[in-house]
């Protein structure tokens, strides 16, 4: 009788910890799940920080080795297909040498504000005969601001363009986030003298840039 209840006692203690065990495994998924945007806002920590004019009204950060500039005069010629819009009110680019010998044109991250799209309706209507980005995509929220999405590109005499393009009616104005990918056509060049890029890297730190954007006002 005393070797039985012995027994029980220990199955009883046994049944307990593996309880204990799996119920820390949430806990331990969570904090690994979290991990990632608290690495993705110390990267930004250190960024440049650019705030628009009142009148738009919003902020925005990129990192250094990425230029910036709110012309669109100055940038239109860094790519056969500019990365950035005329009715741009700022553009992050990058045209750098970590992408050296692959067929990678440019990147970058145009803000813009269109007085034509004065409406929400208009706003949200991706697919106008002057847009590129026409395939609707789920809304993205970006600090705490629900934007619509599509996506898109374009291409011309090898070369070519894919788009990401977020849009918000904000304070009765159209503001368009959107993120372009340059590259050009490989088989334009002598065999094995250029390679496709790695297009996940820049979309990844393009969207990094998307998301340390914030109305100020």
């Amino acid at each position: 009788m005393k070797k039985t209840l012995t027994f029980a006692v220990l199955v009883v203690l046994v049944a307990a910890g593996c309880n204990k065990i799996g119920n820390n495994k949430p806990q331990q998924d969570q904090n690994n799940n979290q991990q990632p945007q608290n690495q993705q806002q110390d990267q930004a920590a250190d960024w440049n920080f650019y705030t628009s004019p009142a009148k738009n009204g919003f902020s925005i950060k990129y990192p250094a080795d990425f230029g910036f500039n709110t012309n669109y005069d100055q940038i239109r010629n860094l790519g056969y297909i500019p990365v950035c819009d005329e009715n741009m009110k700022a553009c992050v680019f990058y045209t750098g040498g970590a992408y050296k010998d692959t067929n990678f044109e440019d990147a970058g991250v145009s803000i813009n504000v269109d007085p034509n799209l004065n409406t929400e309706a208009k706003c949200y209507d991706f697919k106008t005969p002057a847009n590129e980005a026409q395939t609707l995509v789920a809304d993205v929220i970006i600090n705490g601001v629900d934007f619509k999405s599509a996506t898109g590109g374009q291409g011309a005499a090898g070369h070519f363009m894919k788009t990401q393009e977020y849009r918000n009616f904000h304070n009765g104005q159209c503001y368009e986030i959107v993120q372009r990918v340059g590259s050009t056509n490989i088989g334009n060049y002598p065999k094995g003298t250029v390679r496709e890029f790695d297009q996940g890297g820049i979309w990844q730190k393009l969207q990094s840039i998307v998301e340390t954007f914030r109305f100020v006002q």
